[in-house]
């Protein structure tokens, strides 16, 4: 029976390998303004207590209609946990273009929302970024570095998130009505990290999709769901599901562009096999999913023949 696992592990990984299943970076989550619909995981103490006093916000937005010109309250939201953190295309002025803005609650303080300044325009992809290290706020749009604003906690010392049992949503926030905050277009690689990952230099717009590592506390490809739900490519398994009519739609992302289709090779050995690839390894009890990283993986990797069966497969980093 062993010996059979085998081949059916290495049969795979062979098929993987040729039909590329493995790169999966242009999909995306796709919301059209129902009031009903959006992504939500539920709350877990990784997405707020535990970011502490420090942590990078950031996601792909391409926003289908002009905020200035839709008829709902004053912004698309991007990602929110109510009361802790969120980030959107927002504005002050109802008849004019959204920019990338951020709200933040220390415990103890209030909420507030600051403006980076820079229009997210309409039916274009954008990165959008923000960091906090307990004092300070600093904003980002598409690797540069736009504005930073004091954000301290109580008395001036240094704050941390308010800790909250809010779910944590993409498209959509549940204060201010119906209407309110409801998100138009498409979204991608949300990550959320509990360490500052971007200084006020500015950084290289990422080209392919993220690699979860040890500060990753949620990260969202969007490339598949099973059952509607999305996994979470981090450690913290934050799943969420696609809300009412959510869906996951093939888009033309900036994700791949540059990088190197990934490989997978595997070979039988006197204990098991030795799998050789290119790209990040994720497994999966079965073929349908769901997949997930494997954890520190470097190639090449060695299975046992007295392992459970797995497949194998890799994807852009």
């Amino acid at each position: 029976m062993k010996k059979a696992a085998i081949t059916i592990l290495a049969l795979f990984v062979s098929v993987c390998a040729l039909t590329q299943l493995c790169d999966a970076a242009q999909m995306a989550l796709k919301l059209d303004g129902d009031i009903e619909s959006y992504f939500e995981a539920p709350d877990h103490s990784s997405l707020d207590a535990g970011l502490g006093s420090a942590f990078t916000v950031e996601a792909w937005v391409n926003p289908a209609t002009n905020l200035g010109d839709d008829t709902h309250p004053n912004e698309y939201m991007i990602l929110n946990k109510e009361d802790s953190y969120e980030i959107s295309v927002r504005n002050n002025d109802l008849a004019t273009e959204g920019s990338f803005q951020i709200a933040v609650q220390p415990e103890g303080l209030s909420w507030e929302w600051w403006d980076s300044g820079e229009i997210v325009p309409m039916s274009k992809w954008t990165h959008v970024a923000a960091t906090w290290d307990g004092l300070v706020i600093r904003t980002f749009v598409n690797g540069k570095f736009l504005m930073s604003f004091d954000k301290t906690g109580v008395d001036g010392e240094k704050g941390v998130v308010k800790d909250t049992d809010a779910s944590f949503k993409a498209g959509r926030r549940v204060r201010g009505g119906d209407t309110h905050s409801i998100y138009k277009g498409l979204i991608d690689e949300i990550r959320i990290s509990k360490v500052i990952r971007y200084t006020e230099a500015g950084f290289p717009l990422p080209k392919s999709a993220f690699t979860p590592d040890a500060d990753t506390v949620a990260l969202y490809h969007f490339d598949e769901a099973i059952g509607g739900v999305v996994k979470d490519a981090s450690t913290y398994a934050n799943h969420g599901k696609l809300i009412q009519n959510a869906v996951l739609v093939p888009a033309n992302t900036p994700l791949g562009s540059g990088s190197t289709t990934p490989t997978i090779n595997a070979n039988k050995t006197a204990s098991g096999i030795v799998i050789t690839f290119t790209g990040a390894l994720e497994s999966a009890n079965d073929v349908k999913g769901p997949w997930a990283a494997v954890q520190a993986a470097a190639s090449p990797l060695s299975v046992k023949t007295d392992q459970p069966m797995r497949f194998y497969r890799s994807r852009s980093q």
